[in-house]
């Protein structure tokens, strides 16, 4: 199985400070698409919370966590949240800090089946013979005109039980995967993501989704790694 792959990150039009991160294969996967053919292989999206000061740390610890896991062929990506939840509650209590916390969207290929997990509002999605299918679940509710997350990264275990969301997928020849941040599904409505994937050669999609993004105001910091199965 080979799998192409790319990633673009963009700090949005009003932010001062990109706050999201990832995790692809190569680190220097941006903007240019690789290949890998051997699995097991993980992807990944974070989105920081808590501010200027401490978003960018959470989702930097995130990352730090999932680098220092060495066995991906066993790696339950339910297990890797609550491994990384514990590592930034412990951090937040050996520092003093009241709140900070990330969003998560995984995306693990094994063998011939993609395994997608998630926390917060951060996406995945697969494209598959005309079809799309969202293998993520949004953990927030609107509150007035705004939707907060009810679950995060960084939540103390008695003050919420922490689940994430997970799925698996069967991999077909052609699929392609889109892992995002908020920042490009605040800013696009989801059948235009699907139409501009559905309308464009692979290594031109990314570019095209977060230009949308920052046409339609980039309020956030954008982020997306696209896979797919060659």
């Amino acid at each position: 199985m080979k799998i192409l792959y790319y990633a673009i990150s963009d700090c949005g039009k009003e932010r001062k400070e990109n706050q999201d991160r990832l995790i692809v294969p190569a680190e220097d996967a941006i903007s240019e698409i690789h290949e890998i053919e051997e699995v097991p292989a993980i992807f990944a999206v974070f989105d920081g919370m808590g501010g200027e000061e401490y978003g960018g740390d959470a989702a930097q610890i995130a990352v730090d966590t999932v680098k220092r896991v060495t066995d991906y062929n066993n790696c339950d990506l339910k297990r890797l949240n609550h491994i990384i939840n514990n590592v930034l509650c412990q951090y937040m209590k050996e520092n003093n800090i009241d709140r900070m916390g990330t969003t998560s969207a995984f995306l693990k290929f094994k063998e011939e089946a993609a395994f997608a997990c998630n926390v917060g509002d951060s996406s995945t999605f697969r494209f598959s013979e005309g079809r799309v299918y969202r293998l993520t679940e949004s953990h927030s509710m609107a509150v007035g005109s705004k939707r907060v997350l009810t679950q995060h990264l960084g939540i103390p275990q008695e003050e919420m039980i922490l689940e994430p969301y997970g799925c698996r997928c069967a991999l077909k020849k052609g699929d392609v995967f889109l892992l995002c941040t908020d920042g490009l599904t605040d800013m696009v409505d989801e059948k235009r993501i699907f139409e501009i994937i559905a309308k464009n050669e692979f290594e031109s999609i990314g570019d095209k989704l977060v230009n949308e993004a920052l046409a339609n105001g980039g309020k956030d910091n954008v982020t997306v790694i696209l896979c797919k199965i060659d």
